[in-house]
């Protein structure tokens, strides 16, 4: 009687277990051309969005340069017509591809000296900026002792010893103010009114008052606000009067027209924002080349500047 044959079993059991392995590599091949694909994906993103920073980068540098090149320009030639005024109105251009530049130029002898000898017009800044009566002197009084040559405390100042009490390693300066962000180091004075006063005061005027013609609106505003003795609680921003009010005299000077602060904004189509900052002094004569004394550049050196509302739609050719 012949034998049945019997199923091959251990074979039936290889097929299925190389079909699961089959499987399995079809599945990870999958998982990895997924994330391969994640991966270049990412990488396009990465290297669009770096492209897009150094153009809108290189814009706002050329901005600058442009505002530099017309501010020689007027120098050597008064009678060319001027794309920029110098009080900080910005005027805005369109590079090829239609990247909008925004620029403001401001002469920085509109704005108040640190180093100026008359206190009575720092404290028409702190008092005009909000500073109760006492603590707008408190804040001057620091504010001179920090700077000021000898070690003699003011009434409401802070010399050395002061500064250690309050655990600072190091003391008042002792010398003039180089930089605007300096006060960061004065003690005592308020974060919130360091950040208000900066964009009116400079360290660049040869001035010790604050020509009329060059400053800006709002500075103008907050000094006859602060007054020669105090904040006027009872005048208002918005009272016409008050706004044709010419600046006090004694806070008055006249401009050389030789320090500028250029700034440049430059925002792409899709959103790409880069500042840069130009502290710029100018040759006396009508030869010469510009000296440039701070140059600052990033994405955060302004958050107002940043603002879409700050843009226009259109712009015309820079």
């Amino acid at each position: 009687m012949p034998e049945r044959s019997r199923p091959s079993r251990p074979r039936q059991r290889d097929d299925g277990f190389a079909l699961i392995v089959v499987i399995w590599v079809a599945v990870l091949l999958s998982i990895m051309a997924a994330a391969f694909t994640a991966s270049v994906k990412g990488r396009i993103r990465t290297t669009s969005a770096k492209v897009q920073a150094a153009k809108v980068e290189a814009a706002a540098d050329a901005g600058i340069q442009i505002a530099m090149l017309e501010l020689l320009a007027r120098r050597r030639d008064p009678a060319v017509a001027a794309r920029f005024t110098q009080s900080g109105i910005t005027a805005a251009c369109a590079t090829d591809d239609e990247t909008i530049v925004a620029i403001s130029v401001e002469d920085e002898e509109g704005k108040v000296n640190l180093n100026t000898p008359d206190d009575t017009l720092l404290l028409a800044l702190v008092s005009g900026l909000g500073a109760a009566p006492l603590d707008a002197r408190t804040y001057v009084d620091r504010i001179l002792d920090y700077r000021d040559f000898d070690h003699d405390k003011r009434a409401y100042g802070a010399e050395s010893e002061d500064y250690g009490k309050a655990g600072r390693a190091v003391g008042p300066k002792d010398s003039d103010f180089v930089s605007v962000d300096e006060l960061d180091q004065v003690l005592g004075l308020p974060r919130a009114l360091i950040e208000r006063m900066k964009p009116f005061v400079t360290t660049l005027s040869s001035q010790a008052g604050v020509d009329p013609g060059e400053a800006s609106k709002a500075l103008k505003a907050v000094l006859k606000k602060g007054g020669a003795t105090g904040f006027q609680d009872n005048i208002s921003f918005d009272d016409p009067a008050f706004a044709a009010e010419p600046l006090a005299a004694q806070f008055s000077s006249v401009s050389t027209h030789g320090n500028y602060l250029i700034r440049a904004v430059a925002r792409s189509k899709s959103g790409a924002t880069w500042i840069g900052e130009a502290l710029v002094a100018l040759p006396l004569g009508s030869n010469g080349v510009p000296t440039l004394r701070q140059w600052r550049r990033g994405e955060g050196l302004s958050r107002s500047a940043r603002k879409a509302d700050s843009f226009p739609a259109t712009a015309p050719p820079c």
